[in-house]
């Protein structure tokens, strides 16, 4: 099993509704590089380090970069057999 299960799947926005890769060009302009710190992270595989309240989720990248993000954002990555 891998030690980093999950993929951080938003950009810079954060919670946009406009956050999926199609829709990345029409997310309006005061909420593109709300968090330009992410975009890097766009993704990246990372695990979950702690889950608080209203699916506030500390995650950690391979690079042992924390933030403290929405559950929202995070995907299982699909292991091959």
């Amino acid at each position: 099993m891998n030690e980093y299960p999950y993929l951080w799947t938003w950009g810079t926005c954060g919670g946009c509704v406009y956050r999926n890769e199609i829709n990345r060009r029409l997310c309006p302009d005061e909420c593109r590089g709300k968090y330009p710190e992410l975009e890097k992270y766009f993704r990246r595989r990372c695990r979950v380090v702690l889950r608080g309240a209203m699916n506030m989720w500390l995650i950690e990248f391979e690079d042992g970069v924390r933030f403290t993000a929405s559950g929202n954002g995070l995907r299982k990555v699909k292991e091959k057999p």
